[in-house]
Parts: structure tokens; C-alpha cells; sequence
């Protein structure tokens, strides 16, 4: 696959923003698709539509240069590429169920399109897709509608890990590459080479379900940082200690606090100290009347 391919990026909010301004800016001829016919206008004319540093001068840069253009079709990005990224998004609806209408909308509008495309086309989902999608919901829709004789199309699910401010830095240096898909399937080794080919960072390629999953356990682990970060801190200052000097000594520890120790599903839960010094935790945060939901439901949780 040759490293003039060109690149259809649909959805183009923060990650896809982000996604398409790289790859341009690699050398890579990229056509960026959104419903937005504002941002459309903001990108074409060599604006950043969000705030994230360093992303700015990459989109102009990438505008000027003429490896980053727009457009609303649909079949003109997908006709003009290779390769289509998908970073629609996926909202939460009131019950946290998973909205993929604007992805499998997407995905229709897609599959439609390589109906009567010649060659093979490579379809990378970056969306957060709930577990099980890519195999029930987007397998099904490529290989029904793009039916054409010649049509070919190779999916892969490739999450992304990158932090709102710091998101260039990220996607350039990540601390790993997660790849949903066949390993086994030629062409999607050579997508995955085309994308990340100068990226210096370990790669793994594993089933769609457990790429899937892997998103949502960083995620979730992240979140859960947080509130024990703000717990302890809670605690902390309850007894006049300072919790941002307390957790900068906590993550001193790198053998055990930020490690995987006692990451591995189906560890005991015991031992003289860990039952104890929780249930110490949750007794003197009620005596401060502290409410630390985190923190008093470990026991329980175990």
C-alpha cells in the first residue's frame, strides 16, 4: 500500500479533528467528512474548530499544503479514498445505553458507497462501540450493502487513547496501539502499517470484543483514579493534611501504587492489613462525616 494513499475522515469533532490533522501533516492526502456545514467551512478555511494546543497550526498548515480537504459527501470521500476512518460519536443516552444511530448511519452511507468501488477499501472504527457491535452491528451492514463483485472491505476496530489538551502529543506517542480484527488478514496488517507506520509504540492485535472492552477499562480506570484521588484528598483535609502533597507521595511508588500489582481479575481480597485499614478508612471518614462512597463500598465490592 503505498504512503500517497489517501484517507477519508468522517466525524470530524475532537477526535477526528485531531486523527486528520496528523495524518495530513505526515504527508498523507486526507479528505475530512462532517453533517457541519460550519465546522466543514472553519476546517476548509484553515480554522481549528476546537481548542487543543498545537492543533491549530497543523490544520492550517495541512489546509495551505493541501493535504487536508473537506467535503459533505459522503461517496466523494469514500470514491477519493483508500482507507475511512470513522470517528462518529457515540453518545450516552439517560440509561448510559450506547447511541450508534449517526455510526451505523455513517456506516450505511459507507457501505453503500463501496457497493460499486473496484478494490479492496479499509474501514477503521475509532468510535467507543459498547462490546459485541463491531461483530453484531457493523460486520453485518458492510457486508450486506457493500455487495458489490469487486467490493471488498477490510475492518478493523482501533480505539483511541488520547486526552483532551494534550490529545497531538498522544496520538503521536501513544503507549500502545490496540487493534481489533484477524491478525491473520494481510491487508489489515498493511492498514495498520499505513496508519501507524511511524509510530514508535507496541502494537497488539486481539479480537474486536476485547479491543472494544480495553477502551472502557481505561476509561473506567481513569475515572476511578479520580475519585480516590478526591476522596483521599477529602480525607486528607478533613485532619488538616494536605492531599495534593499526600498523593504526590502515594504515586512515588511505582512498584506497587502505579503498577499492575493487584491488577488481575480474580486476586483475593485479604490478608492482616487490607480488610482492616479499609474498614479504618470508612470508620474515620463517618466520625469527620465525610461521605466517601468509593472508598466504603471497596469492602463490600470484594
Amino acid at each position: 500500500m503505498p504512503s500517497s494513499t489517501s484517507i477519508s475522515v468522517f466525524g470530524l469533532g475532537h477526535v477526528g479533528i485531531v486523527q486528520a490533522a496528523c495524518l495530513a501533516d505526515e504527508g498523507r492526502t486526507v479528505i475530512g467528512v462532517d453533517v457541519d456545514p460550519v465546522r466543514l467551512d472553519a476546517i476548509a478555511a484553515g480554522h481549528c474548530p476546537i481548542v487543543e494546543p498545537g492543533l491549530a497550526e497543523l490544520v492550517e498548515r495541512a489546509v495551505q499544503t493541501g493535504t487536508l480537504r473537506t467535503c459533505q459527501s459522503q461517496q466523494e470521500a469514500v470514491r477519493a479514498s483508500e482507507i475511512s476512518i470513522i470517528c462518529v460519536g457515540t453518545p450516552a443516552e439517560s440509561n448510559g445505553k450506547v447511541d450508534m444511530r449517526d455510526l451505523l448511519h455513517c456506516i450505511d452511507g459507507i457501505s453503500t458507497c463501496l457497493a460499486d468501488k473496484r478494490g479492496r477499501h479499509g474501514v477503521i472504527i475509532r468510535s467507543t462501540l459498547p462490546v459485541g457491535a463491531t461483530r453484531t452491528h457493523i460486520l453485518p451492514r458492510l457486508e450486506a450493502l457493500a455487495g458489490g463483485k469487486n467490493a471488498k472491505a477490510t475492518c478493523l476496530f482501533i480505539p483511541e487513547f488520547i486526552r483532551e489538551g494534550n490529545a497531538v502529543h498522544d496520538y503521536r506517542h501513544p503507549p500502545k496501539i490496540i487493534v481489533g480484527g484477524c491478525p491473520d488478514d494481510g491487508y489489515a496488517l498493511e492498514l495498520v502499517d499505513q496508519l501507524y507506520g511511524g509510530i514508535a509504540a507496541p502494537r497488539h492485535f486481539v479480537t474486536y470484543e476485547s479491543a472494544e472492552m480495553a477502551k472502557y477499562a481505561d476509561n473506567c480506570w481513569h475515572a476511578l483514579k479520580i475519585c480516590f484521588a478526591n476522596e483521599v484528598g477529602a480525607l486528607a483535609s478533613s485532619f488538616g493534611v494536605d492531599g495534593k502533597g499526600l498523593m504526590r507521595l502515594f504515586t512515588q511508588d511505582r512498584s506497587l501504587n502505579i503498577s499492575d500489582a493487584y491488577l488481575r481479575p480474580g486476586m483475593p481480597y485479604g490478608g492482616s492489613c487490607l480488610p482492616k485499614d479499609v474498614a479504618a478508612t470508612g470508620w474515620m471518614a463517618r466520625e469527620q462525616a465525610l461521605d466517601l462512597p468509593l472508598l466504603t463500598a471497596v469492602s463490600s465490592s470484594n
